[in-house]
């Protein structure tokens, strides 16, 4: 598949790139612009020289605004909005940075100015044109041999969106269908077969499987093209041997120790420098309503291990009988509300990253009676526990309020088994940078 279609990090590298390049053009436009004259080289480069800070909070802001998430279609109104606001916000850096670094006669006031607007055209044009090249007209046609409980969502997916740069065309289910998939076999086509384990499946279309196979065909497991396209894992496509092959936790103890260093690290400079602020909340939390300010729980940790986690109170302690929460949840207090949403609460959970009970990044705990019913209902649940829990992840970053409820639980599990497969420093820093991201866009709670 990847012969065929770049890689989501190749593109992701390529727009990175471009970027780059557009942040350097935009300043010799501006200042051709200015002046109305080609600009010497000097005089041009002393200029982009002191513009890389501007460089990197654009390309850093592009970032969490998901500007370089290349599956999210560019929609000319959402994009210039985002665009608009990162503008403003940059010119707005920017003349700090200038006012403060620079003499008043050296201040490029109007030059700065001309710099975003030039910019953002040149960055949105380079989206449209790549995205143009790279996807929309290059869709590749998809077989899937074998149904699986997921296909419906990944179809709609696919069709909705063809920044995905795949068109699915073809599902064989039982014999029936045999007349269909070996006139597409005949046809030659460039098709990319997605098959779904099944011995019986297999063995109705072995013909075709191997005349496709000698001729130079892409094939792709369905869990593994699925994981590509959604970035999650489908737990009722996988089995014991997807676990045996793929996730090799004892090959990451550096990685491990290493997050370890870190949870300490941060969780240290976390507490003190936001410990003279925690009054402040506990006072606000007190005023609204009655109780401890500090909500504490036992959660489930790495391989089922008990913890007490400690959060600011966000809701009111009468009538609450302490049922798992939901979205919209009447009980959260006007206070709660917006530690919530600022993620403000979960400033004490330092504590429990400190302890060893937590890592910064990772699945959401969960309470252990929730979990005893969880597990018989929801396949794969308990292996969600071969990794500390976080107080963000893979899932939290999703956009999605996931509650424990059996549907939410599946979609939150599909996540957790993403992140538990593919933990790394790279992805560890990008969910920190997502949920910088999520808060300001006010997501995922």
């Amino acid at each position: 598949m990847f012969s065929k279609r770049m890689s989501r990090k190749t593109v992701q590298l390529l727009l990175l790139f471009a970027d780059t390049v557009t942040s350097f053009i935009a300043v010799w436009l501006s200042l051709l612009i200015r002046n109305l004259d080609v600009p010497e080289f000097s005089y041009y480069w002393n200029h982009a020289v002191s513009f890389i800070p501007i460089f990197i909070y654009a390309i850093f802001a592009m970032y969490l605004a998901g500007l370089y998430a290349v599956t999210k279609p560019v929609k000319n109104r959402s994009i210039l909005l985002e665009f608009g606001l990162i503008a403003i916000v940059g010119w707005f850096i920017g003349f700090v940075f200038f006012y403060f670094s620079l003499s008043p006669q050296n201040f490029p006031k109007t030059i700065l100015l001309l710099f975003w607007i030039v910019f953002c055209i040149l960055a949105l044009v380079t989206r449209k044109v790549l995205y143009h090249v790279i996807f929309i007209r290059q869709q590749i046609p998809v077989v899937f041999l074998g149904e699986s409980k997921s296909y419906s969502d990944l179809v709609d997916d696919l069709n909705g969106n063809r920044m995905y740069g795949y068109k699915p065309v073809f599902l064989y289910k039982n014999i029936s269908d045999h007349p269909e998939l070996r006139r597409i076999v005949e046809k030659g086509t460039n098709v990319l077969y997605i098959y779904r384990y099944s011995e019986d499946l297999l063995r109705e279309i072995s013909d075709e499987l191997h005349y496709l196979v000698t001729n130079g065909n892409q094939f792709m497991e369905y869990s593994e093209f699925y994981e590509y396209i959604e970035r999650k894992i489908p737990p009722e496509d996988i089995g014991e041997s997807w676990f045996l092959s793929n996730i090799n936790l004892y090959r990451r103890d550096f990685y491990f120790f290493g997050k370890r260093l870190c949870d300490i690290l941060f969780s240290v400079v976390g507490i003190v420098l936001t410990v003279c602020f925690w009054p402040l909340i506990c006072m606000f939390i007190r005023l609204e309503s009655r109780g401890d300010v500090l909500f504490c729980q036992e959660r489930e940790g790495v391989n089922g291990k008990v913890f007490k986690l400690y959060k600011f109170r966000t809701m009111t302690v009468e009538q609450n009988n302490g049922s798992a929460t939901a979205k919209d949840d009447k009980r959260i207090t006007k206070v709660g509300k917006v530690l919530r949403k600022s993620r403000l609460d979960e400033l004490p959970q330092l504590i429990n990253v400190f302890l060893g009970d937590m890592s910064l990044i990772g699945p959401r705990p969960e309470r252990p009676e929730l979990a005893i019913n969880l597990e018989k209902e929801v396949p794969w649940y308990r292996q969600r526990l071969l990794v500390k829990p976080g107080i963000t992840g893979w899932d939290q970053v999703s956009g999605e309020y996931h509650s424990p409820s059996k549907e939410d639980t599946y979609k939150k599990l599909q996540n957790d088994l993403y992140y538990i497969k593919n933990c790394s420093i790279s992805l560890d820093i990008s969910i920190a940078f997502k949920t910088v991201g999520t808060m300001l866009r006010r997501e995922g709670r």
